[in-house]
């Protein structure tokens, strides 16, 4: 993930938005100066709760944000149609497991385990799925090596 793509999308939102820093984390529900600090360079990447937190507080597209690993991901789902609801769902799961299992992990772990289970539900043309599947992958996730 370009984490100088997710300030520069940020800022545009905010000022799309006319809302301070400030009121950005207030709305987002994260910690004071936590957003102000990843944008000052202080914080070199958001943790995963700042990271979702903020991108659906602003409606940024994470997707947008996936930069090089975007290609792996348009490389693994083929030319087909983009499935938003399932990815928000495993976006959801994500966050559920990981405030569950009391992980901190950073966006840019979060991003790839997202892009590894979206590729295998894409590929197995899952429309939907729940959170015992999510956590099941992700518990295999795990055992691979993710989220170091």
């Amino acid at each position: 993930m370009d984490l100088d793509l997710l300030k520069i999308k940020i800022r545009e939102k905010l000022k799309e938005k006319k809302i301070s820093i400030n009121e950005a984390e207030k709305i987002s529900g994260i910690g004071v100066s936590a957003l102000r600090h990843f944008l000052l360079g202080r914080t070199k990447s958001p943790t995963l709760e700042t990271f979702f937190s903020v991108t659906k507080a602003l409606d940024i597209d994470v997707v947008e944000l996936i930069d090089i690993q975007n290609i792996e991901l348009n490389q693994s789902v083929g030319k087909s149609i983009w499935k938003g609801h399932l990815f928000d769902k495993l976006v959801e799961g994500l966050r559920g497991f990981t405030k569950e299992k009391n992980l901190q992990i950073s966006s840019e772990e979060a991003i790839r385990a997202l892009i590894e289970i979206y590729c295998y539900c894409h590929k197995k043309d899952l429309e939907k799925v729940d959170k015992d599947f999510i956590e099941l992958f992700l518990e295999n996730f795990l055992k691979k090596g993710g989220f170091k």
